[in-house]
């Protein structure tokens, strides 16, 4: 849910955004357990939200995300890499004027789940017509080797990674008369290879995974 509160003489567009409802739909690649293990943990996302300030380019230039009441510690951390990262995370157009087949980059590191690495997204205008804008998306990710800090992890425990690489791609539809894409998609995969250590003298693991996404969505 979006509601504007207020537009700037300079074209800063104020506004509030908030979760009101988490959904799995069923899918016959996942056991349905799974599914419904999957939306139980989503429903702590309910009432998650925020005020945002954003300029006519797309920039967020301002970011205070609001946590639901029964948040859980792992979430208050990922919230709190989430809210310095913010202004990184936008897709803000070139300040040239650009016509079709434009491309432009943006890079820039990130932090997530105790993970610190590299982003590169590019965009490509391939379609504009009645005020509706279609661009092609490209992501490479890369990490370096280092220890990770993720939440939850037991005393003594720790995780080292070796590698993490990703890359994804897929299409956004905007209507540049609003603030959200109407709708969009994006495919990735990423691959890691790290070394788990449980600590109180277990033997040190090498876990290596492989991580396919998915991702479609169409505003209401």
């Amino acid at each position: 849910l979006v509601n504007v509160k207020q537009i700037d003489a300079n074209g800063d567009i104020h506004y509030e955004a908030r979760c009101t409802d988490v959904a799995v739909t069923e899918s016959e690649n996942v056991m349905p357990e799974v599914r419904s293990q999957i939306e139980a943990q989503l429903q702590n996302v309910i009432g998650s939200g925020g005020m945002f300030v954003i300029d006519n380019r797309g920039n967020i230039k301002q970011a205070d995300l609001v946590l639901p009441e029964n948040a859980d510690p792992m979430m208050q951390q990922v919230f709190e890499q989430l809210s310095s990262s913010m202004q990184q995370l936008s897709t803000p157009f070139p300040t040239e004027s650009v016509g079709l087949g434009a491309q432009w980059s943006m890079s820039y590191a990130l932090t997530m789940n105790g993970l610190t690495f590299m982003q590169n997204i590019t965009y490509e205008l391939v379609d504009l017509q009645d005020n509706v804008a279609t661009l092609n998306i490209n992501i490479e990710q890369q990490a370096d080797p280092q220890a990770v800090n993720a939440p939850g992890l037991p005393p003594g425990a720790k995780i080292t990674l070796n590698e993490m690489r990703s890359q994804g791609s897929g299409q956004v539809v905007m209507k540049l008369d609003r603030l959200m894409p109407i709708g969009g998609s994006l495919s990735m995969q990423t691959d890691t290879d790290m070394i788990v250590s449980p600590g109180s003298g277990a033997p040190d693991s090498p876990v290596s995974t492989q991580m396919n996404m998915q991702m479609n969505w169409q505003s209401e």
